[in-house]
């Protein structure tokens, strides 16, 4: 079965959040977000690039970076941050903390180490958990062009996330001399985390399948125990799968 939790820790704090700990909040959170569908929806599309499926993935037409920027780093502390994003505005956030990230007022938790990257016209909000909340961010505009990406909103950087922490402080660094330093910055953070368009999938559910069925690949796994899984009908499963991959379960 699929658990489908509201979360209204981002419109407002219950009086009973300010009674535990920052870090059991995040926990609490964290918990609650890993039981639901991992692909939220969210209603955007358009021109150069369509999210109107998923809140995992965008789907940019990319001719490159713009040659303006606004370069930000700094520390969010106590404070919290939501915004709707700009017209053909896009922000990037290497995230040194802890934290949750909405978008759409779907939210996520992330670690210190992740990537977060919110498209123009999107509603998003960061909220810091715990001590130490320093950032780099970067906003920008994407031109338009013939490479099809899919750019994550969220990504854990992992075993890179020291050397992307280094080049963002060097961007920094160079601030003050050339803005060109955190134009390249934030290029080698997009690419890095870009996929081929081909990982994109035509609904949540599919995004849902896949992940199930890699995470137990070790299992004899049957359609209705899938369909199970995912709080679907064998026949609708069945029906997805084809149209998707054009194959049977």
């Amino acid at each position: 079965m699929v658990l489908k939790v509201t979360i209204p820790v981002l419109d407002r704090e219950p009086d009973v959040l300010n009674l535990i700990s920052a870090k059991d909040h995040f926990n609490i959170v964290k918990h609650i977000v890993k039981c639901l569908v991992d692909s939220w929806s969210i209603s955007v599309s358009g021109g150069l690039y369509s999210a109107k499926n998923h809140m995992n993935f965008y789907r940019v037409e990319f001719g490159g970076l713009s040659d303006w920027m606004i370069a930000s780093f700094g520390y969010f502390g106590e404070s919290r941050s939501k915004w709707t994003q700009q017209p053909d505005h896009w922000s990037m956030f290497y995230m040194a903390y802890d934290g949750v990230f909405s978008l759409n007022n779907r939210a996520r938790p992330f670690t210190d180490g992740s990537l977060i990257i919110v498209a123009p016209g999107m509603k998003a909000g960061i909220w810091p958990v715990g001590d130490g909340a320093s950032h780099y961010g970067f906003t920008f505009g994407i031109k338009k062009g013939r490479d099809v990406i899919a750019v994550p909103s969220l990504t854990d950087l992992g075993d890179a996330k020291e050397l992307r922490r280094r080049e963002c402080m060097e961007s920094e660094e160079w601030l003050s001399r050339s803005l060109w330093r955190s134009i390249a910055c934030a290029y080698s953070l997009l690419w890095s985390v870009a996929q081929p368009s081909t990982i994109l999938r035509s609904s949540d559910l599919m995004y849902d399948f896949e992940r199930l069925v890699t995470e137990r690949l070790s299992e004899k796994l049957s359609v209705a125990d899938l369909a199970d899984q995912l709080d679907i009908s064998q026949s609708q499963l069945l029906r997805s799968v084809k149209a998707e991959y054009n194959q049977t379960a």
